[in-house]
C-alpha cells in the first residue's frame, strides 16, 4: 500500500525515526496520536480529522521569551498549543470542597475566577502557551522558603507576559501556581480587589492561580516536554517532586 503521508497503517512502516506525538482533538478533546511523518490525525472517538498543529518553537517570539524566563530563574521552559492544555473539573473543585487556605482570599483564586468552564472558553481565543517551571528539592518545597520560590514564579510569569505585550501580543495572559494573597499580601487582612476597596497592590507581580481553573499541571509539563521527576507520575496523577509551574498564553 502506498504511503500517502496522511494516516499511518499500524505496523506498515518500520522506519526508526518516526514516532507518535500526542495532540488533543479540537472537537472532543480526546488524546490523538499523530506520527511525526504524518500531516493529519483522526480522532478514534469522534472521527474528527484535523491538521497537525504547527511547531510553536518556530514562532518569532519564542526565543526571546524563553531567554527572558531562563534569565529570571526558570528551570524549564517549553511551548505547546493551547489545545494541549488539559482542564479537569475535579481539580478546580478541590479548591472549594477541600477548603484550600487560599479559597476566597484574593481575586486570583475561587470563587473569584471563572473556573474550568471559564478557562475552556478562554482557550478558544489563544493559540500557544509558554510553560514555565521551577524545579526544587522537596525539602525546600516543604520549608518556609517555598513562599519565596512561588513569589519568584509569579515574577517570572508576569515579566514574560509583559514582554510578550511589548512585542505586540497585547492579549498575552499569565497564570501561576500559588495564591497571590498568601504570597504578596499576607501582612494585610483583606484583598483590595475582592472587597472593592481599591486596586491590586501588586499588579505587576501577582497572577491568577492555575489550580482554580482546573489546569492539570502534571500533564501540562509532560506535554511541554519536561522530563523532571515531578512530571512523570502518571499512575495517580500526583506530583512526586518539588516544582512551581506557570504558563503564559499568547494569541
Amino acid at each position: 500500500m502506498k504511503d500517502s503521508g496522511f494516516f499511518k497503517c499500524p505496523g506498515s512502516d518500520p522506519s526508526a525515526w518516526a514516532k507518535p506525538e500526542i495532540f488533543l482533538c479540537p472537537d472532543c478533546k480526546s488524546e490523538v496520536d499523530i506520527w511525526t511523518d504524518e500531516k493529519k490525525g483522526r480522532c478514534p472517538f469522534c472521527k474528527t480529522i484535523f491538521e497537525r498543529p504547527i511547531k510553536t518553537a518556530d514562532k518569532p517570539y519564542y526565543d526571546a521569551l524563553l531567554k527572558k524566563a531562563f534569565e529570571l530563574g526558570a528551570s524549564f521552559v517549553g511551548m505547546i498549543p493551547v489545545l494541549d492544555i488539559v482542564v479537569d473539573d475535579h481539580l478546580s473543585g478541590l479548591c472549594e470542597h477541600h477548603q484550600c487556605s487560599n479559597y476566597g482570599s484574593s481575586a486570583g483564586c475561587p470563587p473569584y475566577v471563572s473556573g474550568s468552564d471559564g478557562f475552556r472558553r478562554l482557550m478558544g481565543a489563544y493559540q500557544e502557551a509558554l510553560v514555565i517551571n521551577i524545579e526544587l528539592p522537596m525539602e525546600i518545597m516543604l520549608s518556609h522558603q517555598r513562599r519565596e520560590i512561588f513569589r519568584l514564579l509569579h515574577g517570572i510569569v508576569s515579566s514574560v507576559e509583559q514582554n510578550a505585550v511589548k512585542m505586540g501580543y497585547s492579549n498575552a495572559r499569565g497564570f501561576a501556581s500559588g495564591g497571590c494573597k498568601q504570597l504578596f499580601c499576607s501582612d494585610y487582612q483583606e484583598c483590595r480587589v475582592t472587597t472593592k476597596k481599591g486596586d491590586c497592590r501588586n499588579p505587576d507581580l501577582a497572577r491568577p492561580s492555575m489550580s482554580g481553573y482546573g489546569i492539570d499541571v502534571v500533564k501540562l509539563l509532560q506535554r511541554a516536554g519536561c522530563t523532571s521527576e515531578c512530571a512523570r507520575d502518571e499512575k495517580d496523577n500526583k506530583i512526586s517532586g518539588g516544582m512551581a509551574c506557570g504558563l503564559v498564553m499568547i494569541c
